[in-house]
């Protein structure tokens, strides 16, 4: 996901982007589309969520770029987390610090979690483990349900 495809996706083009900004569109745009309220409106909610996931994990000042490459925008050294959405977790791998995080819907898998090494962390409320695991390979190929 690059900076470009999340700020589309919460609806943002304002410059700079700040975390208050963030935060207020992501509550307007989460309850309109919750599954609660909206049953159609699944996938939407899980891609605002992993926008917002995307967004926050950024070090350097959020703003929209039009003159970039997509390759530019979302490859800056290893700064950029990588982020991508499997069976109801977030996956996120910090390349920079060579971490990788699950987050999201985990409980179903958290004996494979614990199984791989990871690591609960109840304050941040998300699994994590040093390295860059390919925690969503294994499950793709698995087909863990």
């Amino acid at each position: 996901m690059t900076v470009n495809e999340a700020l589309d996706i919460l609806g943002i083009a304002e410059s700079p982007v700040t975390k208050e900004m963030i935060k207020s569109t992501h509550r307007r745009l989460l309850s309109k589309y919750h599954p609660d309220r909206n049953p159609d409106g699944h996938v939407m909610a899980q891609k605002i969520n992993i926008a917002r996931d995307f967004l926050f994990t950024l070090t350097e000042p959020i703003r929209p770029s039009s003159n970039q490459s997509s390759y530019q925008n979302s490859y800056r050294g290893y700064s950029q987390p990588f982020v991508k959405y499997v069976r109801g977790m977030i996956v996120t791998k910090e390349y920079e610090y060579a971490v990788t995080y699950v987050s999201g819907n985990t409980f179903r898998f958290r004996e494979v979690l614990k199984e791989h090494w990871f690591k609960w962390n109840p304050d941040e409320k998300r699994w994590w483990r040093d390295g860059l695991f390919p925690i969503e390979e294994y499950l793709a190929k698995a087909n863990l349900y």
